[in-house]
Formats: C-alpha cells, sequence, structure tokens
C-alpha cells in the first residue's frame, strides 16, 4: 500500500508541468485549493484533492488546501485533520518508515479503511472508492497531496497512477510553501482568537457569529482559505462573510476594523 516512490512512475506529463505553472501562481491566494484541484485533474480524472502538512507523531496534520466537486471538502479536510487522520494507514505508515524515502505514495481503497465512522465520513459519504497519496519530507515533517476518485470513473489505474506519482513531488514544494505562508495562522491558539472576537462583539454587536469569526482570523494574518479550512466552509462564504461585515461595520478594509476597534 505505501512505499517508496516508484521508478515506474515515468517522465512528467506534460500536463504535470503545467499543473506546477498554476499551482505556483495561485501560492498564497485564496483560490488555491480549486487551483490544485483543476490542475492535478488535468492530469488524472480526479474528484477530490487535499493537502497537508505533518510534524510529528501525536501532532495533527496542518491542512494547506482542498477542493473538491460538490462543496464540502473543506469540512471534510477540517474532520480529518481534527479526527480521523491517526485512523489513515498513509498516517500510520510514516511511523514504520525510517529515513529512507524522502518520496513515498500510496494507494488506499476504501475497503481498507477499518474504522466505520471515518469510512463512511470520508470515503462512502462521498462516494469515494480510492485515494491516491504522494508524500514528500521536509526538514520539518512531512507534505502529502492525496487526491480522490468516486465510483463512476472506478478505482485509479497503473498508469493514471504513474502519472500522479510523477507530477506529486513537483506540487509537494509549493504545497510546502503555502504551508510556510499560512503558519501565521498555525501558531494562534483558540485563546488569541477569542479576545479578539470578544472585541468585535463589544465594537460592532451587530455583527453575526460567522462574521465575527471570519474578522477575527482575517486580522491575524490568515487567508480566505485558511479561515475556510478553520471554520469548514468554502472559500467564497468566507468572501460572502467578510463582505456583509464590511457593509454593517461602516468600512472597506482590516485596517479601518483595527483603528475602530482601538479608537
Amino acid at each position: 500500500m505505501f512505499a517508496g516512490l516508484p521508478d515506474s512512475a515515468g517522465p512528467i506529463p506534460p500536463e504535470g508541468l503545467a499543473a506546477h505553472a498554476r499551482v505556483a501562481e495561485a501560492l498564497g491566494t485564496p483560490g488555491l485549493g480549486d487551483v490544485l484541484l483543476e490542475a492535478l485533474a488535468q492530469v488524472v480524472p480526479v474528484d477530490e484533492v487535499v493537502a497537508f502538512t505533518w510534524a510529528a507523531p501525536g501532532r495533527p496534520p496542518t491542512i494547506v488546501a482542498s477542493a473538491g466537486i460538490g462543496g464540502r471538502a473543506p469540512r471534510r479536510a477540517a474532520a480529518y485533520g481534527s479526527r480521523y487522520f491517526a485512523l489513515d494507514p498513509v498516517m500510520q505508515a510514516f511511523g514504520t518508515l525510517g529515513t529512507a524515502a524522502p518520496l513515498l505514495a500510496a494507494r488506499v481503497d476504501a475497503a481498507e479503511i477499518a474504522d466505520l465512522e471515518y469510512r463512511q465520513a470520508c470515503y462512502r459519504e462521498p462516494g469515494f472508492v480510492e485515494k491516491v497519496s504522494v508524500a514528500g519530507r521536509t526538514a520539518r515533517g512531512w507534505t502529502v497531496l492525496s487526491a480522490f476518485r468516486r465510483a463512476p470513473r472506478g478505482p485509479v489505474a497503473d498508469a493514471e497512477f504513474g502519472r500522479l506519482t510523477a507530477t506529486g513531488p513537483l506540487l509537494l514544494p509549493l504545497l510546502a510553501r503555502q504551508a510556510e505562508l499560512a503558519a501565521p495562522a498555525v501558531c494562534l491558539g483558540d485563546t488569541r482568537l477569542a479576545r479578539i472576537e470578544a472585541r468585535l462583539t463589544a465594537c460592532f454587536p451587530g455583527l453575526a457569529a460567522r462574521e465575527r469569526a471570519v474578522c477575527a482570523r482575517m486580522l491575524v494574518g490568515m487567508t480566505a482559505e485558511a479561515i475556510a479550512l478553520d471554520l469548514g466552509i468554502s472559500s467564497s462564504s468566507v468572501v460572502t462573510y467578510r463582505r456583509r461585515a464590511y457593509a454593517k461595520m461602516g468600512v472597506c478594509s482590516g485596517f479601518e476594523i483595527v483603528a475602530r476597534l482601538f479608537d
């Protein structure tokens, strides 16, 4: 199921080079997950993608990007990052690999997921039959890119697996860079966000709870993509909540909010 990157991966397909260029252009933007899905789907037809970094055993992964058909990918990614990651055969295998292989590839059939709740939430409910993961080791741990296929497309064929494992290593450094760009969000604790939300409540009592949550995360430097993953909503919903909050507060930017909060 999980091994060193296969020698039979073959040359990088032209679509893989194009995917690299598209993802590189989207770094640091709210739409990275959608770009990643669209770019990877040009290499091999896939229905959902999620990318994350993982530092050490016992620590949850940090979701970097996610997107999928139907719009529920961010919610699934958040559930995986908070509850199900330890049940993933890919994550379980990291502990047995040592330091021999810097690049690794995995194919996980839905039937391999032993935990029924995890299988239901992340495979059966969205209709996924297989996941392909490509992982690369960095100084900070692992960066992982996973792509999912739904039942109508069927499992990934061997030739498709080769195309994915030839393209994945091109994208992993970019995804690791995205994690660095979002680092301020990763380092924040709930206490700091709670204080900012409390301040927003006192100064702008007309804000809805979701509008406060979005604005608080924006003020501490989280991108729209990171906010979406943290709250389990879509990037477009983040933009909508932010627009509504701005209208209620009578501001046009985060700088104006800060000025009002501490005026």
